[in-house]
């Protein structure tokens, strides 16, 4: 189904851009390609966090090297799940607003 954006005002046209945004992340986290990204994002993480663990403590290049790499892993995820909560709010917002219309 596809709604005609240009009738709403400018933030509920950004929110329903966001509630489209929120089931694209959703549905791209669900899929093959996703749960693989996720994987490989999880893989570098915990592989950064080891070598992390046996880096030489004065090697401070090499420790913010790893240290990039683990929150990059880490970081890949919770980026996907912010855009669903964020569409998720917005269609909450949006459902909420119609009610108070009627």
């Amino acid at each position: 189904m596809t709604i005609d954006v240009s009738q709403f005002d400018p933030e509920t046209r950004r929110m329903l851009e966001s509630v489209k945004l929120g089931y694209a992340a959703q549905d791209f986290l669900v899929g093959d390609v996703g749960k693989e990204i996720v994987k490989r994002a999880r893989l570098i993480a915990n592989d950064a966090a080891r070598r992390l663990k046996e880096a030489d403590p004065h090697d401070w290049k090499r420790i913010t090297e790893l240290q990039n790499l683990a929150r990059w892993g880490e970081g890949f995820e919770q980026f996907i799940e912010e855009m669903i909560a964020l569409g998720e709010t917005a269609e909450e917002q949006i459902k909420h607003g119609e009610q108070n219309d009627e």
